[in-house]
């Protein structure tokens, strides 16, 4: 699991809310400190550099990153309310309003997936997908934009606990980026992609139909959590979502 996230959290910065899951995992099997440390020293070789020389700016730029305003999710709808300060389409010169609203949005995220991965903490072993997959979720439902290769990343999780949702995110995010990546090129084959604005408008409401995709996956998450909890407690790796063939 360290090195697992050494390779993801080198690269990307959202890899790093899973943090919190491993642990938690290992703090309920008493080696939290082991797996911190063994963390830290993965990490540090790639983080010391440009914490030491640009501690602000790669703060900032690293930790403070929040994507795209404006083409996923919550802050799809926001811009599609035409308040003006909403309009914008970037991840940087965005008004107060956009960064005090992405900041909550990722403050909720992180917190969210803090709660989850400390209630599962003392679940079986087979949790942990169950756990990191849900975190995926989590991260999704309240993101306030997303880079599109982020999408790869939690289905493949999903089939290890939950293959009927395996199908159902994999088909979503198929779909979006196949939409995104042929307007982008203009068509047939995907190599001169371009992001620009006169294209946008073409491709970023597709990608409600994921985004629509992981809300419910949670949701039915929640609701059997609920459900499961006024019975008896049940390890989260049992906890498959609801769908049409089965109840709460």
């Amino acid at each position: 699991m360290c090195i697992f996230l050494h390779f993801r959290g080198e690269c990307e910065i959202a890899a790093l809310l899973l943090g919190p899951v491993f642990f938690f995992f290992w703090l309920g099997r008493g080696k939290a400190l082991r797996f911190s440390i063994i963390t830290a020293c993965l990490l540090l070789p790639v983080w010391i550099a440009p914490l030491i020389q640009y501690p602000a700016l790669a703060l900032h730029n690293v930790f403070g990153y929040g994507s795209y305003w404006g083409i996923w999710g919550i802050t799809y709808w926001l811009r599609q309310t035409g308040y003006p300060p909403f309009h914008l389409v970037s991840f940087y010169d965005l008004s107060s309003i956009q960064n005090h609203i992405m900041t909550m949005l990722k403050i909720v995220a992180a917190t969210g997936i803090v709660i989850l991965a400390w209630r599962s903490s003392r679940l079986g072993s087979k949790s942990i997908f169950a756990s990191v997959s849900y975190s995926f979720a989590i991260f999704f439902a309240f993101a306030p934009g997303v880079l599109l290769h982020y999408l790869a990343w939690p289905s493949c999780i999903a089939l290890f606990h939950a293959r009927r949702w395996y199908l159902v995110l994999l088909a979503a995010n198929s779909v979006f980026l196949f939409r995104c990546y042929t307007v982008i090129n203009n068509g047939l084959p995907w190599d001169k992609g371009f992001f620009t604005a006169q294209v946008l408008d073409r491709w970023i409401g597709w990608s409600n139909i994921p985004w629509l995709a992981y809300l419910v996956f949670l949701g039915c998450f929640v609701i059997k959590d609920i459900c499961s909890s006024t019975h008896v407690e049940a390890p989260l790796s049992n906890l498959e979502p609801c769908d049409a063939t089965t109840t709460c």
